[in-house]
């Protein structure tokens, strides 16, 4: 499935960083325990907050605005 503009134009602003989830390296580092998941980490690396499960367009939308640079 394609990004909307909008989405595309909301992901611009963040650095994108896609892991295989099947790797049980990258499970135990992520901490990763359901797929889709979504993790959004401080420019000092910590995690800030983690989202759970497929998101549509417009609840992607807000938790982008929410988590965007001000």
């Amino acid at each position: 499935m394609r990004s909307s503009k909008k989405v595309q134009k909301a992901l611009s602003s963040y650095i994108l960083v896609k892991l295989n989830a099947r790797d049980p390296q990258v499970k135990q580092i992520g901490q990763v325990r359901f797929i889709p998941v979504m993790v959004f980490y401080s420019p000092k690396g910590k995690e800030v907050k983690r989202y759970i499960g497929y998101k549509k367009e417009d609840q992607l939308l807000k938790i982008l605005k929410l988590h965007a640079k001000p």
